[in-house]
């Protein structure tokens, strides 16, 4: 029984939940199957590990039902009905943390029932409750509003004989509808192609929405107050920022992070810093180093004030987490690069965290000129599960080779290296293939040079100064002159 639905549904309830739940499974409203009320008693005494060896279903019938005969597709029917009132029971509570939705609900029974009387008592209630959303959720504003004001109108669609003119509408509600819905719908459309662009960054695929492009295409050509709103305004100029990669935007959406800090919501500014950072990465491997300080600058404000990971994480995004580190070290502020991993670290997943803080503390060793104690830190890592970091770890390890002059292993990990990049070509974006695939290229000509004549080392400098996509172009570019020296 260890393993079933069940028991990690009843896992995840805390003290408080496990005794309400047992009130729900005892209410006779909810359930009247005696034997689901007798197997919640049994596997409650086992919360919250759920690890005993009685766990088994031979046991938990024999304890529950004496010594009736045991029956595996009773068992099997019972599990499933108390499977069953677990969900309806997190369907409850999800409704109880919607205050609003779950009077609208109300409202459109009492407005069936024609009940109108306590449904006209509770349009009031409701409003004021729906009003209580907007600065914690913008977006689950507007679409209770739409709610709202629809309701309305099914209300006033069979009251209109009340009024003198017959009309079963007020020309109010009905702007309010279309203003609400047309939010509602504008800022989940704009939603869903960033989200597009971002993914497609990294796995390209194919996607076609013409009403909503032609609808962004609008938004973004025209004066209008949708965009003048600053959670709609974001998306739009993302969402530009990620197709257009002009750098006018990534200001604009710097000037609007900065300035309206307190009207953006929390999950919003955490998703803009990570296309913000995006776009100084891409601009970094084209050799385009001026949007470095503005990085740095939004990952400390990031910091300070606590939006550096979604409400709903857990723990604080590995890649973010090292990107931050890296950009601290790229400027040389070792000191706040220190504070900083020492800091968060304990935020970071269990299951990854050693390999993310050897992998930044080798990273800021190196660019201390620590190159044998940043090789003995990568050394020390036994495996690693994500491939980002198989990637940005193998680089490292053949800059360290480079550096201590350990050439034939830095020769046998290149080649290693290109196999494993080319392995990983369904996993990974165009872009992102071919700024590691031109770095393994020119740290191999690095090589070649440093033995060989150096004929031909002026016009790899030449490229390297180039805008070709390439990452760690400061390092192949720094010993290159000084093969030339």
């Amino acid at each position: 029984m260890h393993k079933l639905t069940l028991i990690n549904t009843l896992k995840s309830f805390s003290q408080k939940e496990i005794r309400e739940f047992g009130e729900f499974v005892h209410s006779p409203f909810f359930n009247k199957n005696q034997a689901a009320m007798k197997l919640y008693d049994y596997l409650k005494k086992y919360y919250p590990d759920f690890e005993s060896n009685k766990l088994n279903k031979e046991t938990a019938y024999k304890e529950i039902f004496g010594k009736t005969e045991f029956s595996e597709s009773f068992m099997k029917t019972i599990i499933h009905i108390l499977t069953e009132l677990s969900e309806k029971f997190l369907f409850q509570m999800n409704l109880n943390n919607k205050p609003s939705l779950e009077k609208l609900m109300i409202c459109e029974e009492l407005n069936k029932r024609k009940l109108e009387k306590q449904l006209f008592k509770l349009l009031k209630e409701t409003e004021k409750e729906i009003e209580s959303t907007k600065n914690e959720n913008e977006i689950k504003h507007y679409y209770y509003r739409y709610l709202f004001n629809a309701l309305k109108l099914e209300y006033t669609a069979w009251t209109h004989f009340k009024n003198k003119n017959l009309l079963d509408h007020k020309k109010e509600e009905l702007q309010e509808i279309i203003d609400s819905l047309s939010f509602y719908y504008l800022e989940k459309l704009l939603s869903v192609h960033r989200a597009v662009a971002v993914w497609r960054k990294s796995h390209p695929f194919e996607f076609t929405d013409k009403l909503g492009e032609n609808i962004i295409e609008f938004l973004k050509n025209n004066e209008n107050d949708y965009i003048k709103n600053p959670n709609l305004g974001i998306h739009l100029f993302e969402l530009m920022l990620l197709k257009d990669g002009e750098a006018d935007y990534f200001y604009k959406l710097k000037d609007m992070l900065f300035s309206e800090i307190d009207k953006i919501e929390h999950d919003k500014k955490w998703s803009l810093i990570t296309i913000l950072q995006q776009f100084v990465t891409d601009k970094a491997t084209r050799g385009e180093k001026e949007f470095l300080e503005h990085k740095f600058e939004i990952y400390k404000l990031a910091i300070e004030k606590n939006f550096y990971k979604l409400k709903s994480h857990l723990y604080f995004d590995p890649l973010l987490f090292g990107n931050i580190a890296h950009t601290a070290i790229a400027l040389k502020d070792f000191e706040w690069a220190e504070n900083f991993i020492s800091k968060y670290e304990h935020e970071l997943p269990p299951d990854n965290n050693g390999v993310v803080l050897t992998y930044t503390t080798a990273r800021l060793e190196f660019a201390k000129g620590e190159f044998k104690k940043s090789l003995d830190l990568l050394n020390s890592i036994k495996s690693i599960v994500h491939t980002p970091y198989k990637i940005i770890i193998r680089n490292l390890m053949l800059m360290l080779y480079y550096e201590l002059s350990y050439f034939e292993q830095a020769e046998y990990l290149v080649e290693s290296c290109k196999k494993f990049i080319n392995s990983s070509k369904e996993s990974i974006s165009e872009d992102r293939l071919k700024r590691q695939q031109n770095f393994y290229k020119y740290y191999t000509k690095l090589l070649h040079f440093t033995f060989n004549d150096k004929k031909g080392l002026e016009n790899m400098i030449a490229e390297l100064n180039s805008g070709i996509i390439l990452i760690e172009r400061k390092w192949l570019l720094e010993k290159a002159r000084k093969m030339l020296l």
